[in-house]
């Protein structure tokens, strides 16, 4: 399947030096979750977090092109190989 050009540059940017916003938020979770253990263990004492809300993407969809539907939708049967329905 092709890509448009502004999807290719949004990839390349993802792979070059910056992570994808879902990558960062579940390292932050797994962070924040490390840090209420150690709130818990009582090794810190306040919640370096508090406050904190992450970026969360919004999802924007993709649609395919007509060109693209047509790669992967298979042409009508002719009506001599339909399947029977008896």
């Amino acid at each position: 399947m092709a890509f448009t050009l502004l999807q290719r540059r949004k990839k390349e940017q993802q792979l070059v030096g910056k992570k994808n916003p879902n990558t960062i938020l579940g390292i932050m979770r797994h962070l924040r979750k490390m840090i209420k253990l150690a709130i818990g263990e009582g090794i810190i004492t306040h919640d370096l977090f508090e406050g904190y809300s992450p970026e969360r993407p919004k999802a924007e969809p993709e649609y395919l092109t007509r060109e693209e539907l047509n790669k992967i939708i298979p042409p009508p049967l002719r009506p001599s190989l339909k399947v029977s329905s008896s």
